[in-house]
Parts: structure tokens; sequence; C-alpha cells
């Protein structure tokens, strides 16, 4: 991870390099360039846990 400075504020996505704002620091990182099988199989099935997860928290918060 390397820090940007300088005058001009890049914020977002510029070819491989994504820059965001980490707390007060300007960031600059490199995208990922490639996604597994098994991530796009099973990225389905945590979207379903995180789901649940969530149900299951407001469940008990509410049961307080």
């Amino acid at each position: 991870m390397a820090l940007r400075n300088g005058i001009i504020k890049i914020n977002g996505q510029l070819g491989d390099l994504v820059f965001y704002k980490c707390g007060s620091k300007d960031v600059v990182r490199q995208k990922l360039l490639t996604n597994s099988k098994t991530s796009k199989k099973s990225s389905p099935d945590f979207g379903t846990a995180g789901k649940n997860a969530t149900y299951i928290r407001k469940a008990f918060c509410l049961a307080r």
C-alpha cells in the first residue's frame, strides 16, 4: 500500500490502481487481478450466511 503525497487529489479507480481515503490519509493500492472459480462459486453462500447472521443478531436485540 502506498500513500500519495502531492497537490492533486485523486479518488476512485485509474487503470489497475485504486485511490481512496483511509481516515485522514489518501491511499493508493493495486486492484486485484484474478478471482478464482471457487471464490465465485462460494460467494452466494457467504452472502446468504451474512444475511442470516443479521436476522439472528436483530432477533437477540429485540429479545432484550
